[in-house]
């Protein structure tokens, strides 16, 4: 589709194609830093969508993962309503619970949770920070959907109804293009203003472990600690981490989107 670049999955039809990606021979050691998204971009050109699943999630998550192929490729156990749904506010006990069961990134800290009730049971839930993780802004930090289950036009009366719960000019959100592409966003009223370049995670004993997590201060913690071998405060974080032959691994970036 892309030469010389290939796939290890394309499905003509649907105009989908997916990439398995091992944490191994997709780190810094073996792919520049654009490699993903390159990818990504030269299927984009050709209308098509690239789908990157990392070896960590396919192995730790694989009923989530399959769910989410199946939603891109149109195939659902249960299609329902948004109209049959009613809005309700979700206790965060609740919420942890619905996060980690059908999302793949897990529980998201927040100030309101709110989601659709079909029966009784939840289907569909968004977390709302008021003073968001990156711009101040409001940020929408998940939506998520019961796996294996299409709720048609949940996620625009979720959104709709937000302004019942808390104040707001405009809430911003952010697409992990390694999975999602903007349609279901700008159909439900979000505009894209930014594209961020990809960031980078460390391959931790077989699963990828946020930045977060090995800040120089906190390096120099865990080498203390003797979790790490090497540590010099006059090298940089890349550098005592490769020091440690811990190395980095990147996504495809993200679409910063904004709703009004």
């Amino acid at each position: 589709i892309i030469p010389p670049k290939e796939h290890d999955v394309y499905i003509p039809k649907m105009k989908i194609a997916i990439e398995y990606d091992g944490l191994h021979w997709h780190d810094e050691n073996h792919v520049d830093r654009n490699y993903h998204l390159t990818k990504t971009n030269m299927c984009n050109e050709k209308g098509i969508d690239l789908i990157h699943v990392f070896e960590d999630d396919w192995l730790e998550r694989k009923a989530i993962v399959k769910s989410m192929i199946a939603s891109r490729l149109g195939v659902y156990k249960e299609k329902i309503f948004a109209r049959k749904c009613q809005i309700k506010e979700i206790e965060k006990d609740q919420a942890k619970i619905f996060f980690n069961e059908n999302h793949l990134q897990g529980f998201a800290y927040g100030d309101l949770y709110l989601g659709l009730m079909f029966n009784d049971e939840l289907i569909q839930c968004i977390c709302i920070n008021k003073k968001g993780w990156h711009d101040g802004n409001v940020e929408l930090t998940r939506m998520v959907t019961k796996l294996n289950t299409q709720v048609i036009g949940g996620f625009s009366k979720l959104m709709k109804h937000i302004s019942d719960y808390i104040e707001y000019k405009s809430i911003t959100s952010y697409v992990y293009k390694a999975w999602f592409n903007e349609k279901g966003y700008i159909e439900s009223g979000f505009k894209i203003v930014k594209e961020n370049n990809p960031s980078y995670s460390y391959v931790v004993n077989g699963r990828r472990v946020h930045k977060s997590h090995f800040r120089k201060d906190k390096i120099k913690k865990m080498f203390e600690r003797g979790e790490l071998k090497f540590y010099n405060s006059n090298k940089t974080e890349h550098e005592n981490m490769i020091e440690n032959k811990i190395y980095r691994i990147y996504d495809c970036g993200t679409m910063k989107v904004i709703y009004e």
